[in-house]
């Protein structure tokens, strides 16, 4: 690959990485992590929102009640490969992360060299996003890969305005839009950069930007169809959360700055100990133009201006998890704003640090295991989600003699169903045929039912059985989430089996 007009040291080449070295850390982070994820969460059943990714994604559908579909095929594809195992979904979310750092490593090789860029590289590492907020698996998480590919497109194409990178980046564009609709403020954000960059004029006169949006365009297209087709559930689910009230958003707004703050408090911290430590009276090797600095600025910055101006113009709840992979170019523009750091030394320091933390990360993570089971009130460590679906499907076996195909209950038990069930049925998602269009009334009649409500959610009671007939019967069982021999108080469950009816 050609340079890039973005470098500015005559050493640019010297940080990178030989094609053996990068594969080896990818490795290692992802064995590291997948690891971790594994030992620490065993006590733990999936967020619900990963499972729905399973429901989802087996179900290859053009879009979905809540958000467009991207994310969700992935998952359907990856458990066609591997098997339905918890440690299966955590290595789909560490791949995912993964290749989000490799994203990264690129776009920041984009605007630094050498020691510059395995300082900056290395300090992302000391936020939590790419390990322990990455496990959760959803259309938040997905952004940890995404943005930071889209963002070294977009620099590409702007760039050198060749075709393959307009091409390359229409296709990421896309990916992010039919991820979660968030990612139009990735793409806002990318043509406010385009604004301050030097060959805006040559970029916006070439066929670069139209063949981006033509690919993005042609892309979308079959989602936007399947919108106009079904009334558009996704984005009624939008503004379905909207309205909450503007101090309700302004609070939601603060802790989310906040948060974000907090997060790379040791980015900030290790820079700051590193000009201390620095020599002072000393120039920078290298002058950097405005145009970069404000473009730099406009990437991090502009989307949490955005969230925050959306957010409070449509009332939401803004949440911190919305921007888990929004800040790829954070620690390089901190970076840039001390540039008489020795690079050298800070880089070899952070490196140190990150493989401390990972080992300790490993070290702990029994540890890890037994708090978050034995003292979290987290619903994924107290409720028997394995338990029920294992046993609830031996009974529609021994009951019914045939492999379940459809099983419900009040969510999030519909989709832990489908998951931690030996028979992994379909989902009926809410007891909703339009959330859940490939369940149908007819496929109820012939293949039967299997429903799971808690004693006394009288809702769910009433929902399931009106699909009943003469022969469903139900069995009230009781069951406690247990591990390392530790039990959670039991629970009452009404197990409902509509068998399939007679012909």
């Amino acid at each position: 690959m050609a340079p890039s007009r973005f470098f500015l040291a005559s050493d640019a080449n010297a940080g990178e990485l030989g094609l053996g070295q990068t594969a080896t850390a990818f490795a290692l982070f992802v064995i590291v992590w997948t690891l971790y994820a594994t030992v620490a969460g065993a006590g733990h059943a999936l967020h619900g929102d990963v499972v729905e990714a399973y429901a989802w994604g087996r179900e290859f559908r053009l879009g979905y009640n809540q958000h467009p579909p991207f994310w969700a095929w992935i998952a359907g594809a990856w458990f066609h490969v591997f098997p339905t195992r918890d440690w299966a979904f955590h290595l789909l979310a560490v791949v995912n992360s993964a290749l989000g750092l490799l994203g990264a490593w690129q776009l920041i090789g984009l605007f630094a060299g050498s020691w510059k860029r395995r300082t900056a590289f290395a300090l992302l590492l000391l936020t939590p996003f790419y390990t322990f907020l990455s496990f959760k698996y959803n259309a938040n998480t997905i952004f940890l890969s995404l943005w930071p590919w889209t963002l070294y497109a977009f620099c590409r194409a702007i760039d050198s305005r060749r075709l393959s990178a307009a091409g390359l980046f229409g296709l990421l564009a896309a990916a992010s839009l039919l991820s979660k609709y968030y990612a139009a403020i990735l793409l806002a954000t990318c043509a406010a950069a385009s604004l301050v960059h030097p060959e805006r004029r040559r970029y916006y006169r070439s066929a670069s930007p139209y063949i981006s949006i033509a690919v993005c365009a042609v892309l979308c297209l079959p989602h936007a169809l399947w919108l106009i087709n079904t009334a558009a559930p996704t984005v009624k689910y939008v503004l379905g959360r909207s309205g909450i009230g503007i101090g309700e958003t302004a609070r939601s707004a603060a802790q989310l700055v906040g948060s974000e703050l907090l997060y790379h408090a040791a980015i900030v911290a290790l820079l700051a100990v590193a000009w201390w430590r620095s020599p002072r009276g000393v120039a920078p090797s290298v002058a950097t133009p405005p145009w970069r600095r404000h473009f730099l600025w406009i990437l991090v910055g502009c989307p949490v201006l955005l969230t925050v101006i959306l957010g409070c113009a449509f009332e939401l709840k803004l949440s911190s998890n919305m921007m888990v992979g929004c800040f790829p170019l954070l620690p390089l523009l901190l970076s840039e704003t001390l540039p008489r750091i020795d690079a050298r030394r800070l880089a070899r320091d952070t490196q140190r640090l990150v493989v401390a933390l990972n080992l300790a990360a490993l070290a702990v993570s029994p540890l890890v295991a037994y708090l978050n089971f034995a003292y979290s009130s987290l619903p994924t460590a107290s409720e028997p989600y394995r338990e029920v679906a294992e046993a609830a499907t031996r009974l529609w076996h021994r009951d019914v003699g045939r492999p379940l195909r459809i099983a419900g209950g009040a969510p999030p038990y519909d989709t832990m169903l489908a998951f931690y069930s030996p028979d992994h049925p379909q989902a009926f998602i809410d007891t909703d045929f339009l959330k859940s269009p490939w369940i149908a009334p007819e496929r109820i009649e012939t293949e039967g039912l299997l429903a799971v409500c808690e004693l006394g959610d009288f809702p769910c009671h009433e929902l399931f059985y009106f699909y009943g007939w003469p022969g469903t019967h139900h069995a009230f069982l009781p069951f406690a989430h247990e591990f390392w021999g530790i039990k959670r108080p039991p629970r009452l469950f009404d197990v409902i089996i509509i068998p399939p009816r007679p012909k």
